[in-house]
């Protein structure tokens, strides 16, 4: 019965997207919420080594090392719940090692070992505070490798709400300058984090007799999940008192866990975050970076024209402040065409021009 609960939901993303076997899956799909499971995926082996790193109390990361210890390091966040060991990560890290980058997979802010062993104070979701205590941790973990890395520089990619936090990196670099990243690579970013989480609860609660309806209902409940394993790992820490009677996936979505709970506990902390007539994650959307993205040529946003995440509106932003820097793919959903070869071939592409 564990194995079969373990491996349910990969076995469901194999029904759905049946005749992908061991081979790249074969794109484009109709459905881009099928095309969205394909993250889910198990990772191909790649052949090059990958050292585990343990750089805090329960947090090991993957990390790839060149023999040359000056060439640039990649750092990767994954989207919401996602680990070191993430599919899409080791996707990516796979393509950066091949053009010449050692490579860290950090861990996303949304997932239990982050809440555990990084965050400061025990809680996430107040994403300004997260990318604080993610750039001591980075740090920390490059001082503690000098003798195997010196980078030349370095580089940031995101992907799915790793996407849209890399910016938040970004400016907390800026406001202690140690990285000073020459590119902040953006992959399926929600512009809107207040949009985001709206579409994933949404997802949560749609029935599976509905069109797409059981690709839908497992993306929301994957969601989901990771949200409650992190209120779970909040709990232990005994900080957050409205947490403690939350027993199920299903007695808090992500809209009342951003914007009455943390929301709520961030502004009683520190009046900034308040803004009148704006719901608490709307701080966090790309309209308020314009200042950062006008005219900087190191932010690159690579999309998908079918990612259900992507309004209208966002094409239309990200046309206007990355005009040169941006790629829309027509396929793929929401981070589905990372195993394809165009996608890599691009990214490859993009990581070659720093050099």
């Amino acid at each position: 019965m564990h194995f079969l609960k373990r491996h349910f939901t990969t076995f469901l993303v194999f029904l759905l997207c049946a005749g992908v076997g061991r081979a790249a899956p074969k794109f484009p799909f109709k459905s881009p919420y099928k095309a969205s499971l394909l993250s889910a995926m198990p990772t191909p082996k790649y052949p090059e080594t990958v050292e585990k790193v343990t750089v805090k109390p329960g947090v090991t990361l993957n990390i790839r090392f060149q023999r040359d210890v000056q060439a640039p390091l990649l750092f990767i966040m994954p989207g919401l719940g996602g680990t070191t060991t993430s599919g899409l990560s080791e996707i990516l890290a796979h393509q950066a090692y091949l053009s010449g980058y050692h490579t860290i997979n950090l861990i996303n802010p949304v997932h239990p070992s982050f809440v555990s062993s990084i965050s400061d104070r025990g809680f996430v979701g107040n994403f300004f505070y997260d990318m604080a205590d993610l750039t001591q941790m980075m740090r920390s973990t490059v001082n503690g490798l000098k003798a195997k890395i010196q980078p030349r520089f370095y580089s940031l990619v995101g992907f799915s709400l790793g996407g849209s936090l890399v910016p938040l990196l970004e400016m907390e670099d800026r406001r202690d300058p140690f990285f000073n990243f020459k590119q902040v690579i953006m992959l399926n970013p929600g512009a809107s984090i207040s949009f985001a989480v709206t579409s994933i609860d949404e997802l949560y609660r749609t029935k599976v007799t509905a069109r797409d309806g059981l690709a839908k209902s497992i993306i929301g409940k994957n969601f989901r999940k990771s949200l409650f394993l992190v209120i779970q790992a909040t709990k232990k820490r005994n900080l957050i008192s409205e947490f403690h009677s939350i027993s199920k996936p299903t007695e808090l979505d992500f809209e009342n866990y951003l914007n009455n709970r943390i929301g709520t506990l961030s502004i009683a902390q520190d009046h900034r975050f308040f803004k009148a007539g704006e719901k608490f994650s709307d701080s966090f959307d790309f309209v308020n970076y314009t200042a950062l993205f006008s005219g900087n040529t190191k932010f690159v946003v690579v999309h998908n024209r079918d990612d259900f995440m992507l309004r209208g509106s966002d094409i239309k932003f990200y046309e206007k402040y990355f005009k040169g820097r941006l790629k829309f793919f027509s396929y793929g959903g929401h981070c589905g065409n990372y195993w394809v070869k165009e996608y890599q071939e691009h990214f490859r592409k993009i990581i070659n021009f720093s050099k």
